[in-house]
């Protein structure tokens, strides 16, 4: 029985301690797979959250720097203030994936510094805009052992006063437009991307990644999105402006109520160009695009993460607030193990849209997909919840792309 949900693109949610919450039958809706996916799969994946929770751990938090992938020789590299070869054995020896780590030192500034810089930064966001520096997200950047501030200007001097503010050897300043420009419009035809419209006619949402399953020993390209969207088996569109919606395919697996993920996904149809247009990239900002790189397996208090929608665009001064939380929404549903972040732009449509960080200026991880909003008296506060990339992939049973996909 399909359940009728206000399928508005967001609702507002009080979020409790997931101890406390009364446990409700999952809405499980999957169609059979024959190959079960696991993180283990991914040893990029599965080794960049190995390194992210023993580098914050206290035996490293005073010597870790941060780490990043490298696509040039596909490798994952950590580095550190200092390090001896007792703390290297050691932290190889918590690896499942040593062999896809390159660790180096000599990095001047630690992790904990600079998201601690990070912090005051986007602490600092108003004071700066009265100075006419309007901050336009800010990233780690653990490649130049940096914290990355982009700014709307491109006035050196302004650049400078920023510099001489957080410290010239701290700071990458990314004047201007700061990503790489692609042919990518959330509501321009295919190729099929996280971050475009999806709409049944009625209610629009955001798509949040393509992903790739096996269902009966055939392997489908599927677009994911929030699962209080749509219901099984609703057809779902993709408004392209100027031209009739193309159909995108059929909701065949949804999880909400229960779950541990507001996720649903469907089969990209062979029409339109269908699953040959398939990708591994997301919009970010409308008219930018990027390339998944891996995904986060870990849920991280404090991790500095965007989110992209088709009703706010590409928002970044996202941190996150609390883990593994509880979610209820007003319309009585509720939603387990999310995670929750404050404070920027979401509203209603963003929903079922891409989470994730930048770990390079150009290089992402994802992290998620927008779930709910907090609103005061119908006005949102800019606080959202997202449920798990890890989540999302294992409760629909399907890999999210981070390779442009193979053909079918």
């Amino acid at each position: 029985m399909r359940h009728h949900l206000p399928r508005l693109a967001a609702v507002a949610v009080v979020v409790l301690a997931a101890a406390t919450a009364i446990a409700i039958p999952p809405v499980l809706r999957n169609a059979t797979a024959t190959h079960s996916p696991s993180i283990a799969d991914d040893p990029i994946s599965f080794t960049a959250g190995d390194i992210e929770t023993e580098g914050i751990s206290p035996q490293y938090s005073t010597i870790y720097a941060g780490f990043w992938y490298e696509k040039l020789d596909q490798r994952l590299h950590a580095t550190f203030t200092s390090i001896t070869n007792a703390q290297r054995s050691a932290f190889v020896h918590g690896l499942h994936h040593p062999e896809v780590v390159v660790i180096s030192q000599g990095a001047r500034f630690t992790y904990a510094y600079l998201r601690s810089l990070q912090a005051r930064i986007d602490h600092d966001a108003s004071a700066l805009a009265v100075a006419g520096i309007h901050l336009s997200g800010t990233g780690q950047l653990p490649n130049q052992n940096k914290v990355l501030v982009g700014i709307r200007e491109s006035d050196s001097v302004l650049i400078n006063r920023l510099k001489a503010l957080y410290g010239a050897d701290a700071v990458q300043i990314a004047s201007g437009q700061a990503i790489q420009k692609a042919n990518s419009d959330r509501y321009g035809p295919p190729p099929y991307q996280g971050g475009m419209e999806l709409e049944d006619g009625t209610y629009r949402c955001t798509a949040g990644y393509v992903g790739e399953r096996w269902i009966n020993g055939s392997k489908y390209y599927q677009l994911v999105t929030a699962g209080h969207c749509f219901g099984e088996p609703q057809t779902v569109f993709h408004a392209v402006a100027g031209q009739a919606p193309l159909r995108v395919g059929q909701i065949n697996s949804r999880f909400f109520n229960g779950s541990t993920a507001d996720a649903e996904s469907m089969n990209i149809t062979g029409l339109n160009g269908g699953a040959a247009l398939a990708t591994n990239q997301i919009i970010t900002a409308n008219g930018y695009s990027h390339t998944v790189d891996f995904l986060n397996t870990t849920q991280l208090q404090g991790r500095s993460v965007c989110k992209s929608g088709i009703t706010t665009d590409q928002s970044c001064n996202f941190s996150v607030t609390a883990t593994h939380q509880t979610v209820y929404f007003v319309t009585g549903e509720v939603t387990y193990d999310q995670v929750t972040a404050c404070c920027d732009r979401v509203d209603f449509g963003d929903s079922g849209g891409p989470v994730y960080n930048y770990y390079q200026p150009q290089a992402i991880a994802a992290e998620g997909i927008t779930s709910a909003l907090y609103a005061n008296n119908g006005v949102p506060t800019g606080q959202m919840s997202y449920s798990f990339i890890q989540n999302v992939r294992s409760n629909l049973n399907l890999y999210i792309t981070t390779v442009p996909p193979s053909p079918l």
